[in-house]
């Protein structure tokens, strides 16, 4: 399920950003605020979620095509972040929502036919 490995990598790459000592986090969400009381262990669960998600996807996908698909998608989901948290356009809600939306739409897709 792709929805499920880009969920993933999204959470992953939110919480290796929010490492960052430059970045100003927003303590409108509830992953801001989890983020904030662990913050010793930021590196250790965001590099475990990728690497959790990096192992989904290579036995998933096969190894070299597992491996590109989260190297692409890792790539992108960094430049969404690093472009829209800033404005503060990324809402959970709206999140949580879109990726509903996406395994709704993938299940009905691959279970229709």
């Amino acid at each position: 399920m792709i929805t499920v490995e880009i969920s993933i990598l999204l959470i992953g790459a939110f919480v290796m950003y929010s490492t960052s000592s430059k970045v100003v986090l927003f303590k409108n969400s509830w992953l801001d605020s989890i983020l904030n009381r662990s913050f010793s262990f930021k590196k250790i669960i965001g590099l475990t979620i990728l690497c959790s998600a990096l192992i989904y996807a290579m036995f998933s996908y096969g190894f070299t095509l597992g491996f590109l698909f989260w190297l692409f998608a890792l790539s992108s989901l960094l430049s969404l972040i690093i472009c829209i948290y800033p404005l503060r356009l990324f809402k959970t809600n709206y999140t949580v929502f879109v990726m509903f939306f996406s395994i709704v739409i993938e299940l009905i897709l691959n279970y229709a036919s």
